[in-house]
């Protein structure tokens, strides 16, 4: 499938094919198989269109080339019920787009209509198209075209094999006539039905596996929750250890900060003691030079007392001498004073 980057192009749109009324049998089914065949290859890949309008579909010789959707969606004639209801896109949404481009290539009108766009979700969601008028076709396009998503097409590849289907017997039709065409599309529909069978075999099969992985990725799952419990539990052990950690950080800086204090009171104390030390030693200095000078003192005295008691010493000895020396004389003279008076 072509995408275009712009919505402008020099090529012919099928909104502008349309305009000059509705398309041949044949070159509508060529189309709308083309258009089929496009959004099978996207939703195999996983996407949707989206937007699905004859505007942004671009005729060529060999087939459409389907453009991309506006940004802005709007309601149109293309849009899915369940997008009205704010459904994302899907492949159900495009095969419903898909019938409503096909019903218009038919009829040359839209499926649905409506003066805005208030009437025009209001016909989407609860009209039902007119028929086209081949049995075949009203029961391709009404299936395309179901309200509920459950009841349409689950598949494009099914709308492309009834595509293939409808336009193998339009060529028969023009070539042979009813009878063999009748027979060619019997033949053609045991077949489509033998396909179907074998795909909705496969599809189960697939269901199976992806149920199997469903239930692989449910057991993966729960040991993911379990792994991640015990992830959270050691999360919160490890928070834990952080906390204590960190308190006990917060506990050494505090013993630091406390060593660190007492560090500096060991200090003053220190110098303290030394200034008291120095202090007292000059103290003491001071009190020994007192000692020392009141020794001399005490000395000089204790000197001149010894000096002045030899002194003393002297004196008396001559005091005695001298009281001596008048006791002599006083006993001579009463001798003296016997002798004159006899």
């Amino acid at each position: 499938m072509t995408y275009k980057i712009d919505w402008l192009t020099n090529s012919r749109t099928l909104s502008q094919r349309l305009a000059e009324g509705r398309l041949p049998l044949a070159d509508a089914l060529r189309y709308a198989t083309a258009l089929a065949e496009s959004l099978r290859r996207l939703h195999e890949e996983g996407r949707a269109h989206g937007g699905v309008s004859p505007t942004c579909m671009t005729l060529t010789e060999t087939g459409v080339e389907l453009l991309t959707p506006p940004e802005t969606p709007t309601v149109t004639p293309y849009t899915a019920p369940e997008l009205l209801r704010g459904a994302a896109p899907d492949a159900s949404s495009d095969l419903f787009a898909f019938g409503a481009v096909l019903y218009e290539m038919l009829t040359g009108s839209p499926p649905f209509d409506g003066d805005d766009s208030e009437a025009l979700a209001a016909a989407i969601t609860h009209a039902t198209p007119l028929s086209i008028g081949n049995p075949d076709l009203d029961r391709l396009v009404s299936t395309c075209l179901a309200k509920e998503p459950g009841a349409r097409w689950q598949r494009m590849q099914m709308v492309l094999m009834e595509m293939k289907l409808l336009r193998v017997s339009a060529r028969r039709t023009e070539s042979d006539g009813s009878t063999r065409r009748d027979r060619v599309e019997a033949t053609l529909r045991a077949e489509m039905q033998h396909l179907e069978t074998r795909l909705t075999a496969r599809a189960e099969a697939q269901e199976r596996t992806v149920s199997d992985l469903q239930r692989v990725a449910s057991e993966q799952l729960s040991v993911l929750h379990a792994s991640s419990s015990a992830l959270n539990a050691v999360r919160l052990q490890l928070a834990d250890v952080a906390q204590h950690v960190s308190t006990i950080q917060e506990q050494a800086a505090g013993t630091a900060r406390g060593l660190e204090l007492l560090g500096e009171r060991i200090v003053s104390v220190e110098r303290n003691a030394a200034q008291r030390v120095e202090t007292h030693e000059a103290s003491v200095r001071e009190a020994l030079q007192s000692l020392e000078q009141a020794h001399r003192t005490q000395a000089a005295a204790l000197e001149s007392a010894r000096i002045a008691m030899a002194q003393t010493d002297d004196l008396v000895e001559r005091v005695v001498e001298s009281l001596e020396a008048l006791q002599g004389l006083m006993l001579e003279q009463p001798q003296e004073r016997v002798a004159v008076a006899c």
